[in-house]
């Protein structure tokens, strides 16, 4: 018998793992609940989750294994997708801002409309992203649902891609290890769904991979500002924390490229604000109102589990989480100490803390900046 060389040992679980993923997808798609009473889970194959840990621990080896740095990225991206996997047994993606996107794309590619004054229509005011369904589905010929499915897939590569190019830059070896971490600590944050802010978090992620690269060319520039006017016209706040970076970046740097880059961003952010927006005043008006987002996330965290397997899942999460994040916190605490972290990630977990500080105010802003605070934070796992 002919061995197996050490490439085709972990070729062969993998191939096992995804031949298991699609026969359970195809016995389960699309899934659904037939009755108030039902379980989502009472319909994903068996199958699915035999799958799931031969692909995570293949993956993970070929990460930890691999010399090739193209090789890591590629194994953390089939990592990452395998832990939202599920999403992809819906015939609609779930979540209640996909579905409310959705909707009102479906509405502007019907009528034409992106009038924001209508009810529920005041993300019309940041058109970029139903543009984009528009495009798919009067230029390319995509169904809007398949669409759906496919800018959900760009921004989790955004996401992963930026973040592994990030960690890179201190770690080449271990920066897979930290975007995990990050996924770990994170999720409840990410609100990682076909939605504006999830595709803005993606841009900022890019934005920041940028700046980890230490460039100063006029052509970096050039794409700093391309990129953070296409995340003002999708979402109103996720460019105010990329605003506030640069603010604490020059003042622990002291680079006056980042005072231009923060005098450049904020003429196309107010520029923005006055011609496009101009519903956004009565919006911001209507989150200072809305005083509980902190206590309804640490809610997420109490609300009792409806039957046993829930409680065991439930359990395995929260253990998994907060072991990650005391793990993550003190080992960021001894790089912090210790002086190993660079201005950038100093700027992130400043700027972070600060906006989630102006949540006291405007309870949304501080909930959505806690994925960015986890990015500085994740260096402490593999560190």
């Amino acid at each position: 018998m002919i061995p197996l060389r050490k490439e085709e040992a972990i070729l062969l679980p993998l191939c096992i793992g995804l031949a298991i993923l699609f026969i359970s997808w195809f016995q389960s798609y699309p899934v659904s609940v037939d009755s108030s009473g039902d379980y989502l889970f009472n319909h994903i194959s068996p199958l699915y989750w035999i799958s799931l840990p031969v692909l995570l621990g293949t993956l993970s080896v070929v990460a930890a294994k691999s010399k090739k740095a193209t090789l890591k990225w590629i194994a953390v991206l089939g990592v990452v997708t395998s832990m939202y996997s599920i999403s992809y047994f819906h015939y609609l993606l779930p979540g209640s801002d996909s579905h409310y996107v959705l909707g009102q794309a479906e509405y502007f590619i019907a009528s034409g409309d992106l009038n924001p004054s209508g009810a529920g229509h005041s993300y019309f005011q940041w058109p970029l992203l139903y543009t984009l369904c528009s495009m798919a589905t009067n230029l390319m010929g995509l169904e809007l649902m398949h669409f759906e499915f496919i800018l959900y897939a760009v921004i989790g590569f955004l996401y992963v891609t930026s973040l592994y190019g990030y960690f890179s830059r201190i770690d080449k070896d271990s920066s897979y290890v930290a975007v995990i971490a990050f996924f770990i600590l994170s999720p409840r944050m990410l609100n990682y769904q076909f939605a504006p802010f999830s595709l803005a978090i993606g841009l900022l992620f890019l934005l920041f991979m940028i700046e980890s690269c230490g460039t100063t060319s006029r052509n970096t520039m050039v794409a700093t500002l391309i990129i953070f006017a296409s995340m003002t016209l999708i979402h109103p706040f996720v460019p105010v924390f990329f605003s506030l970076y640069m603010v604490v970046k020059y003042a622990l740097s002291k680079e006056k490229r980042y005072v231009t880059l923060f005098m450049l961003t904020s003429i196309i952010y107010l520029t923005v604000l006055v011609f496009y927006t101009s519903y956004f005043p009565r919006a911001v008006r209507h989150l200072v109102m809305r005083g509980r987002e902190y206590s309804q996330f640490v809610e997420t965290f109490t609300v009792e589990p409806v039957n046993p397997i829930d409680a065991v899942a439930q359990t395995l999460a929260s253990t998994v989480l907060i072991a990650t994040a005391m793990i993550s916190s003190l080992g960021s605490m001894i790089l912090l100490l210790g002086r190993k972290l660079r201005h950038t990630d100093h700027a992130i977990l400043i700027s972070g803390i600060l906006y989630a500080a102006a949540g006291a105010l405007i309870p949304i802003f501080g909930l959505r900046t806690l994925c960015e605070i986890a990015i500085p934070l994740s260096f402490g796992l593999f560190r």
